[in-house]
C-alpha cells in the first residue's frame, strides 16, 4: 500500500495529522497515533508541518506583576513579611 501524500505539497509522504481538539489552536500527532473521532484537517509531511508551525502566532507573554513595595505589605491573599534588624 502506497503511503498518502502530504495535502499541502502533494509530493512527500504524510507523517503528521493536523486536528483541532477542543481548542482554537491546532494539534499535531503522528498518523496512527492521532485522536480518533476528531476530524483530520490535513495530513502533513515534516517540512510542511514545520512551515505551518512557524506561521502560527506565538502566545503573548504576560508581564509579571510587580511585587508589593514596603508601603503595601499585602499581596493577594498572603501577607509579605518584612524583616526588622
Amino acid at each position: 500500500m502506497k503511503p498518502r501524500a502530504c495535502t499541502q505539497c502533494e509530493r512527500d509522504p504524510a507523517e503528521w495529522a493536523l486536528q483541532y481538539i477542543a481548542e482554537d489552536k491546532p494539534t499535531f500527532s503522528t498518523l496512527g497515533s492521532h485522536v480518533r473521532g476528531f476530524k483530520i484537517v490535513a495530513r502533513l509531511c515534516w517540512n510542511c508541518r514545520e512551515i505551518l508551525l512557524g506561521a502560527l502566532p506565538r502566545p503573548l507573554t504576560q508581564p509579571i506583576p510587580d511585587l508589593p513595595n514596603d508601603d503595601t505589605a499585602w499581596a493577594g491573599t498572603h501577607y509579605v513579611l518584612k524583616e526588622y534588624p
